[in-house]
């Protein structure tokens, strides 16, 4: 149960920011979109080629 309590509270604090997302400005907007992209990009640190 405690994990399960850690990723809803995750999910509430990223529920929160999507909200206020029409408030922030420029820097919070492009930070925001930068760790998505690299939040839903897979990387390959050690290729196995």
């Amino acid at each position: 149960m405690e994990v399960r309590e850690e990723v809803l509270d995750i999910l509430k604090k990223v529920w929160t920011k999507l909200q206020n997302l029409p408030q922030a400005n420029s820097l919070e907007l492009g930070a925001f979109f930068i760790i998505i992209l690299f939040v839903g990009e897979p990387v390959e640190i050690c290729p196995l080629v």
